[in-house]
């Protein structure tokens, strides 16, 4: 191997071995789904979700293009009465927000509208994202 080609083998390596740091260092949710909402009320719950835990994200609750900014809180669903996991106010009338629930054991969850904050009028999300 000559000189030059010694060096680029030597760039290459260098280059590879930083993208894959790069890469490891990325978090990735375990699994997503996306949606939308429109008109609904108080007590509007979304679908279920399973999340095996098999990751250490921190799970979240994605709102834009909303009529409102509404109280969602979500669910750890058992046996008995649902276990409330976190409860906050997502602020996406005109933009958009988030709701994190943070790094949950494995089960199933789903989320609550609480409060729309619209009034009499339901509630309308353009886009609803959910990744655990």
């Amino acid at each position: 191997m000559n000189k030059r080609s010694g060096k680029l083998a030597s760039v290459g390596v260098a280059v590879g071995t930083i993208a894959a740091l790069a890469l490891s260092g990325t978090a990735h949710a375990e699994a997503d789904w996306t949606s939308s909402i429109s008109g609904a009320g108080n007590g509007f719950e979304s679908r279920t979700w399973y999340d095996n835990n098999k990751d250490s994200f921190n799970g979240y609750v994605y709102f834009s293009g909303c009529n409102a900014n509404p109280n969602v809180a979500v669910y750890r669903e058992d046996l008995g009465p649902d276990t409330e996991v976190k409860r906050g106010t997502i602020y996406c009338n005109g933009g958009e927000g988030y709701l994190y629930f943070g790094d949950v054991a494995k089960g199933n969850y789903h989320f609550t509208i609480k409060s729309t904050g619209t009034g009499t009028q339901g509630l309308s999300v353009g886009y609803v994202k959910v990744a655990y």
